[in-house]
């Protein structure tokens, strides 16, 4: 893809990730969806199976087995792509093992430990924590994202105080999954300055596909992260 290419498209970018030349990444809403898959090629993504788990594969050749999981990491130049519509797309990055990582993780996917499975995953290969960087993409923000008590209640185990990721508004409770997994992300000894967070809800913002907001039958968007 070409500059001129590039700016036909509305995808967001990572200020983080973007300080990095090894390596390429996209976070296209809906509006993008086609003009991308026209320009990249949808046959070349490596995508997963997406089933709200906590299971990361590495990818070192094609084909490789997709199924049961939500998350890859390669040192291959392959485009990893996860496909969103309201949960995170979370992509991460090792300037220092050159090695790309991305997850798909909804309340799910965060409460089993996702997070968690990728960075032991890295950690195995050799990368140190002060050297991976991650961005988690347009997602539902707390603005939107009203659940039930028990699940605030849920995650409240494992972080230390839930006023960092719920609040009450006329009797209901909002959770922040972004601020879920950053937290998750430092408590794996990944600093703040390591991690970006942007400020795109889905919900909220039409130019993106919501299960949430239009149900089932809603699209979704792509987030792709590779090796230049």
């Amino acid at each position: 893809m070409n500059e001129r290419q590039l700016k036909k498209l509305f995808m967001v970018q990572s200020k983080l990730l973007l300080n990095f030349p090894g390596v390429k990444h996209y976070f296209f809403d809906k509006n993008d969806v086609n003009k991308s898959l026209k320009v990249f090629n949808f046959d070349s993504f490596q995508t997963v199976d997406q089933v709200h788990g906590n299971r990361v594969t590495t990818i070192n050749s094609l084909p490789f087995d997709s199924k049961g999981y939500d998350g890859m990491i390669t040192k291959r130049k392959y485009l990893l792509a996860i496909r969103t519509a309201d949960c995170l797309p979370i992509l991460f990055y090792d300037y220092k093992k050159n090695i790309i990582g991305a997850i798909h993780a909804g309340w799910r996917g965060l409460s089993s430990g996702i997070i968690n499975s990728l960075i032991r995953i890295l950690m195995t290969k050799g990368s140190q924590s002060k050297h991976i960087f991650g961005a988690i993409g347009p997602h539902i923000g707390r603005c939107c994202y009203d659940v039930p008590r028990e699940r605030i209640k849920m995650f409240g185990k494992t972080i230390d105080s839930d006023k960092l990721v719920s609040e009450n508004r006329r009797s209901s409770w909002f959770l922040d999954l972004g601020k879920i997994a950053q937290i998750q992300m430092q408590q794996m000894n990944i600093q703040k300055r390591q991690i970006d967070i942007l400020p795109f809800c889905t919900s909220c913002n039409k130019n993106y596909y919501s299960y949430r907001r239009d149900g089932s039958s809603t699209g979704r968007m792509i987030n792709v992260i590779g090796l230049n």
